[in-house]
């Protein structure tokens, strides 16, 4: 009786102080606060939002901008509505009965439920994406602590006190030769999830619960007596300390040690194991108390998730290489690298844009090769190919950065070249005709060289 009323106390003050513990990690913000999270997941999720909407109105994509609007407002019940506005206060594309959900502020700063996100072209403001959120759910609470939280330190108070009682009270019966445990206590330390395991400080175990041994096949009184050092854990070398040998030469408490065990099945089991000191009254080591926590589905999920990361990021790596790929084919001219017809006309018009504003010239030079027909006919059209290669190669040799090449068609060219003299012009012009008429007499089959046909307007 007197043990009960001493293992009683301590389980108490145990559990008074894990409660007013949680109840200083609440004060000090270390237990998430559920409108603190919920106002977090909005700002992460509406900043990807943004970023998806304005990619797509960079690139005038307004069937994903529709697309993505609809989406989101239909499968999440949280958001209400979106536009997307410009700078003038036209709408570009919005869900419906936007009006209704969003209220104009005339600061147009955001809040918990309306989110304005602006949109900038260089330093100007073009406009803005507007996102109206449901409200934040109501935190009910007493004392101006959460009923959350403080269901949370009741839990953890009375299964604290539970927890301590039970295990305190047959750890005591187990280190006294003279006790016996009795089956009451044994059936409440076999309800833990966990696998517990009492020794003694030579190794030998004195309780174990349900949770550990049938892992190993066998009931908790056939582990008594055996030492905790011989049961068939993996990879076992003598040169390894096991935790509880850590413990017991010192170390209080041994936290989360990773082990590894052969089940009665032949299968691995992985432990992550905690112990604990057990002293007399004058803090002698007697023993120590092992938790093992199997882990094993957890390692498996983990490698799992693992491998379909690695293999994602295998899939993101070739359709990057694909996407790069389709836009060569879908701007280049194969045979010469060139641009082709399409977008060397783009190619143009930003050029031109660029420009318009600076008031400076434009040059555009057409160049033909002069009677290809005759070379395709006479040495055939691989000599032809080569003959188009080479025009190819002179161009992109001889104009700048920022000028736009492109194969125009068969044996046409077009280049255009921004800002500069016509002297200048008229020299780049004069060196694309001299330099097809040299390198093409290093073609050995051409019985001539080629020449070219430029004309040239600013």
């Amino acid at each position: 009786m007197k043990n009960f009323y001493v293992v009683l106390r301590i389980s108490l003050a145990l559990s008074t102080l894990t409660a007013t513990a949680t109840l200083l990690a609440y004060a000090l913000g270390l237990i998430p606060d559920h409108n603190k999270l919920e106002l977090a997941a909005r700002a992460k999720f509406t900043e990807a939002l943004a970023i998806q909407l304005i990619s797509a109105i960079s690139h005038n994509d307004f069937v994903v901008i529709k697309d993505t609007i609809k989406s989101v407002v239909g499968r999440n019940n949280q958001v209400r509505s979106i536009a997307i506005k410009k700078a003038d206060g036209s709408v570009l594309a919005a869900s419906e009965s936007h009006d209704k959900f969003w209220i104009p502020t005339d600061d147009q700063t955001s809040s918990p439920t309306q989110i304005n996100v602006p949109i900038l072209k260089g330093k100007e403001n073009w406009g803005s994406v507007e996102i109206a959120l449901g409200p934040l759910p109501k935190s009910n609470s007493f004392l101006g602590i959460s009923i959350f939280a403080i269901g949370f330190m009741a839990f953890i108070f009375v299964g604290g006190f539970a927890g301590n009682f039970f295990v305190l009270r047959r750890t005591l019966k187990a280190l006294d030769p003279a006790s016996v445990i009795p089956d009451r206590v044994q059936k409440a330390f076999n309800t833990l999830a966990e696998g517990v395991v009492v020794i003694d400080d030579g190794g030998s175990i004195l309780l174990a619960n349900s949770s550990f041994s049938e892992d190993l096949g066998v009931n908790t009184t056939a582990l008594l007596g055996h030492k905790i050092d011989q049961l068939p854990w993996v990879n076992q070398v003598e040169e390894q300390q096991l935790p509880w040998l850590k413990t017991m030469e010192g170390n209080s408490v041994t936290v989360e040690s990773r082990l590894s065990m052969y089940s009665h099945s032949g299968e691995t089991i992985n432990y992550s194991t905690n112990s604990t000191q057990i002293t007399d009254p004058n803090d002698k080591i007697v023993g120590a108390i092992v938790t093992f926590d199997d882990v094993t589905d957890l390692e498996y999920k983990n490698a799992e998730l693992n491998k379909m990361v690695t293999e994602l990021q295998k899939k993101d790596t070739e359709i990057r290489l694909k996407n790069r790929e389709l836009h060569i084919l879908a701007t280049k001219d194969p045979l010469t690298n060139c641009l082709n017809r399409r977008a060397f006309f783009d190619g143009f018009n930003e050029g031109l844009e660029s420009i318009v504003p600076k008031n400076t010239s434009v040059c555009c030079m057409m160049i033909d090769l002069d009677k290809f027909k005759k070379v395709n006919d006479t040495y055939g059209h691989s000599i032809g190919d080569q003959v188009i290669v080479l025009m190819g190669n002179i161009l992109k040799s001889a104009v700048g950065s920022g000028d736009v090449a492109g194969r125009y068609g068969g044996e046409e060219f077009c280049v255009v070249r921004f800002g500069y003299s016509q002297a200048d012009n008229l020299a780049i012009a004069e060196k694309i005709r001299t330099s097809i008429i040299e390198h093409s007499k290093r073609i050995a089959a051409l019985r001539e060289p080629i020449t070219t046909s430029i004309g040239v307007a600013t």
